[in-house]
């Protein structure tokens, strides 16, 4: 009995090592309550604490996403994509390093965990 499962050497199949992590987080008026303290920025935080361990730990085959659901607006990048959804990173390998996008956007949800919601006004434009 021949097995094609065994002909098939997993090993080298290019996503065979890569790791994913997706965050989503809601987006909805009522993240919003409770001022400062708001479930939203309690997320983002948590968010924020993950992609430390991540980028900290100098993996080129993590790869990870943050969507913002439930918002005014619509930023996706693919056709088809989810209405009322914001992409903040998309899961892709992390070649843009060179350019910053990302750790702009990092040091953006630092600012926020930070500062807080009057000072976040570049999430909450899309939100």
């Amino acid at each position: 009995m021949d097995d094609d499962g065994e002909e098939y050497d997993y090993d080298t199949a290019p996503e065979s090592n890569k790791k994913y992590t997706i965050f989503w987080i809601d987006g909805g008026a009522n993240m919003f309550e409770g001022g400062d303290d708001c479930d939203f920025r309690r997320a983002i935080k948590a968010v924020f604490n993950q992609l430390l361990k991540i980028g900290c730990s100098g993996s080129r085959t993590h790869r990870y996403g943050l969507f913002i659901a439930n918002t005014a607006k619509s930023e996706t990048k693919s056709a088809g994509a989810v209405k009322h959804c914001v992409e903040w990173f998309d899961l892709k390998v992390r070649t843009d390093y060179e350019s910053g996008e990302d750790q702009r956007r990092v040091c953006i949800l630092k600012e926020f965990v930070d500062e807080g919601l009057p000072k976040y006004s570049i999430i909450l434009s899309l939100v």
